[in-house]
């Protein structure tokens, strides 16, 4: 199974997870997309539509025709990786939906698989003045917005870690498939990851980490994937559900605590390393947050992730 996020032209509205997409060419123009080889995503100014544009229109989704028209691809910058058996994200999405999350999450659009490869169309419609935690923060929230945007952090996390594991869970997706866990994962990413509970459980128990009472954890709650009013701080959308299942109890804010994807995007810059904006934001977040979930009793397994540096240093 291969998975890979790309943006579309709807900017932020929508996400798909696919391997390829291109532009369909008429007279020089682009107003639709082949995805995979397999779809066709169109724009139009006529209803009925599967979502809307915002601007009047919308967009259709259809099988794409053979053969195929004149294509050109489009210049993305994506991540590539190949997670076997893993948990569908729209999967993930519903369980959210049903245990009534206080943030808004996306609505599925689509979903389907073609030839191993997996696509997932979502509707993450927001107002127009929301942004990006990360973007925000720096550029126009004023601190009582920022301190709003860190309760709800904390809200979101709490209200996450209590979401019901069903008895005799492991270390899975919601549905018991496969979960990437990439601070886990033994070496670098370099091939396919070993997402069997029992080898999750493993490495979970050989660093330290109590796997007796497990918690429901979304590695997507970051200042990347959160999207937020800059006026209040409130959190108007938490869209990225690709990374989700049940862990131990101390490994979400153990995560947090030791690991800089938790709070920042590690595609800021040209080399692909966290900007410094993006650094200072996640020092200062873990400042305000960490005191404040410690209280609520989630304290971190400092000794667990320190073995897990260190056989990642070596």
């Amino acid at each position: 199974m291969s998975t890979k996020m790309i943006k579309m032209p709807e900017r932020e509205l929508n996400r798909i997870h696919n391997s390829m997409v291109q532009e369909v060419v008429v007279d020089g123009e682009a107003d639709s997309w082949i995805v995979g080889g397999h779809l066709l995503i169109k724009h139009t100014a006529d209803s009925p539509y599967d979502w809307a544009d915002g601007k009047g229109g919308g967009f259709v989704i259809c099988d794409a025709p053979e053969p195929l028209p004149a294509l050109r691809p489009l210049s993305l910058r994506s991540s590539f990786m190949r997670w076997p058996g893993m948990t569908r994200p729209h999967v993930s999405i519903e369980f959210a939906k049903q245990q009534g999350l206080s943030v808004p999450v996306p609505d599925i659009i689509f979903h389907a698989e073609h030839a191993g490869i997996y696509f997932l169309v979502t509707d993450c419609s927001v107002p127009r003045s929301a942004v990006r935690l990360l973007q925000g923060w720096h550029k126009c929230m004023a601190e009582p917005a920022r301190q709003r945007a860190v309760e709800r952090m904390v809200d979101i996390f709490l209200e996450l870690c209590a979401f019901p594991v069903p008895a005799g869970a492991k270390i899975t997706g919601v549905d018991g498939g496969g979960f990437v866990l990439a601070m886990m994962m033994p070496g670098r990413r370099q091939e396919a990851w070993d997402c069997h509970p029992d080898f999750l459980q493993k490495r979970m128990m050989d660093k330290g980490f109590d796997c007796s009472e497990l918690v429901f954890f979304n590695a997507g709650l970051n200042t990347h994937d959160m999207l937020v009013d800059p006026n209040t701080g409130d959190v108007v959308k938490l869209y990225d559900w690709t990374r989700c299942g049940f862990v131990p109890h101390d490994y979400p804010i153990s995560y947090m605590k030791h690991c800089n994807s938790f709070m920042v995007h590690h595609d800021e810059d040209a080399d692909g390393e966290p900007s410094p904006e993006s650094l200072e934001l996640h020092w200062e977040l873990k400042k305000r947050i960490l005191p404040l979930l410690e209280k609520r009793g989630y304290v971190a397994n400092d000794a667990a992730m320190e073995l897990i540096w260190k056989e990642k240093r070596a």
